[in-house]
């Protein structure tokens, strides 16, 4: 009778759903481990084990023990930080995967950046820091590098404390932001590259890489990076696409990824393909599990899980060619009152799933990185366009009100910080304090298809959830008819408030000034003057 083989996968969250449902689905026995002992796809697992996945001692301890008394075949996980928790109990039990040392340089962004500059692969220059430096001397650092530069945590994901620095004044309060993500309490000052940004998977065995899947980055937020979704595949032109992947497969050998797999974040700037980093993992961020399975047929993650059970892959030949798109539900901050649409959001044609990151009664914030998101959408479709259309759909069908005359709200939409990066309409943000046309106007040529305010604006220019300043504006007039304000000096108050609420918040924004004007009796003295 042959034996049910054992795998042993960290992680048991979203990203890691689809390896423990494929691991069910070849009939291994499937062991997870996480240290959230409510992790959401725990129940996928034969058994869950609480372990915190940074307690590498404890994780082998745990192996070791299951392996002598079961046999574990495998050690895995997608989407973490903890490739370096697979390499020291894949090597300390004799399993397959690369060893310890290769995943720490993969892991470690100076020892990757410091290789890579070794091997003559394109990278990016940088500079070091383990403490805030006085203003004199971060400002010799930055210098070195050249301006602007990009602060990060070395040994962090998801861009947590990440961010673009323009000068000397801001670059001390950067990195100390970045030290408070930092492990190991260091700190890279690096080049910042002017380029288009692509994400590339890949399992790899015996040295050879097979590239799974090419996508193209939407990153947005100034001064942060904040990926507000991506496409699979990248509608870059072959050639490019051709230049991207070699290079991402000379800094896969470079790391000496032999077995396993790797993720990489590639940019195309005016110099040509540069890495930004690569993970001896397959990606979080719904690519791996999602869209290039949805797109072509393909499971990367058995490939993977295969690979590390010491066999060939044998699930990368694409099945179809289809396009998927991935988008995220993004919120201004402030505590949630209610969520709708999520379920209206599954039911839009196209659409292949629905997550939902956020609860009622939760305070949320713009993110500053890529985990404070409050949900994501992702559709498939024959076409770019329609795949597109299909995720903003569904994303326009979600609504997260907030509670309002909430402070954290208020100071968002009206408060100094006026980045127009970080705006719903920056085109109408900047003539909110001038505009002295009739408001009720403004709503009604809205909603007639447009024009007053809307000719002096960017018409093309849309919010973070795709919707127009139109459409925005005819969706609020219902509400606008209710709001009476007994003079004229209030009118022309409430006129730059929800010019500076939508420019800054988009729909959501307006619905908050909506409400707090409606339900809260002193909003004249929460609200700015």
């Amino acid at each position: 009778m042959k034996r049910t083989r054992h795998i042993l996968i960290l992680g048991a969250g979203v990203m890691q759903q689809p390896a423990l449902q494929l691991a069910r689905q070849q009939g291994w026995h499937v062991v997870a481990a996480d240290g959230n002992p409510k992790a959401a796809a725990r129940g996928l697992a034969d058994r869950f084990v609480n372990i915190d996945l940074r307690d590498r001692e404890a994780l082998a301890a745990f192996a070791r023990e299951y392996q002598a008394e079961s046999g574990l075949d495998a050690v895995f996980t997608a989407g973490t930080d903890f490739s370096t928790s697979v390499a020291f109990i894949a090597e300390a039990l004799g399993l397959p995967g690369i060893d310890y040392q290769t995943a720490l340089q993969a892991t470690d962004k100076q020892r990757m950046r410091t290789l890579f500059m070794q091997k003559g692969i394109p990278s990016v220059r940088f500079r070091v820091l383990r403490r805030v430096p006085p203003r004199h001397e971060a400002e010799t650092i930055a210098e070195q590098v050249g301006f602007p530069v990009v602060v990060k945590p070395v040994d962090n994901m998801g861009a947590r404390g990440v961010r673009c620095v323009h000068s000397g004044a801001d670059l001390s309060a950067a990195v100390e932001a970045a030290l408070q993500f930092s492990a190991s309490g260091t700190v890279l000052v690096e080049e910042f590259i002017d380029g288009a940004e692509f994400s590339i998977d890949a399992v790899i065995w015996r040295g050879r890489v097979s590239v799974c899947g090419v996508a193209d980055r939407d990153i947005r937020f100034a001064p942060f990076f904040i990926e507000v979704g991506h496409c699979m595949p990248s509608e870059l032109h072959e050639h490019a696409q051709r230049q991207l992947t070699a290079v991402f497969t000379r800094a896969v050998a470079a790391l000496g990824i032999r077995n396993g797999a790797a993720k990489g974040d590639v940019f195309m700037s005016r110099r040509g393909p540069v890495i930004g980093e690569i993970a001896a993992r397959l990606s979080g961020g719904y690519m791996s599990g999602w869209t290039y399975p949805l797109s072509s047929g393909a499971e990367p993650t058995l490939a993977a899980m295969q690979v590390a059970m010491g066999e060939a892959p044998q699930a990368l030949a694409p099945r179809w060619h289809k396009v998927s798109v991935e988008r995220a539900v993004i919120s201004i901050p402030g505590v949630i009152r209610t969520l709708h649409g999520f379920e209206a959001a599954e039911r839009v044609p196209n659409v292949r799933a629905v997550f939902r990151r956020c609860h009622a009664g939760e305070t949320v914030v713009f993110p500053r990185n890529n985990v404070e998101k409050c949900g994501n959408v992702i559709s498939c479709a024959d076409t770019r366009d329609a795949a597109f259309e299909a995720a903003l759909t569904g994303i326009r069908a979600i609504e997260v009100d907030l509670i309002p005359g909430d402070r954290q709200t208020i100071e968002f939409l009206f408060g100094a910080d006026s980045e127009p990066a970080v705006a719903a309409y920056p085109s109408l943000l900047s003539i909110a304090e001038d505009y002295r046309g009739d408001l009720n106007e403004l709503f009604r040529t809205a909603a007639d298809g447009g024009s007053g305010v809307l000719t002096a604006v960017d018409n093309s220019e849309r919010d973070w959830n795709g919707r127009t300043l139109q459409a925005t504006l005819a969706a609020l007039q219902p509400a606008a008819r209710t709001i009476e304000l007994d003079s004229l000096q209030l009118q022309r108050r409430f006129q730059a408030l929800i010019l500076r609420a939508v420019g800054k918040g988009g729909l959501q924004g307006g619905r908050f000034l909506f409400d707090t004007i409606k339900e809260i009796p002193e909003w004249r003295e929460r609200l700015p003057g």
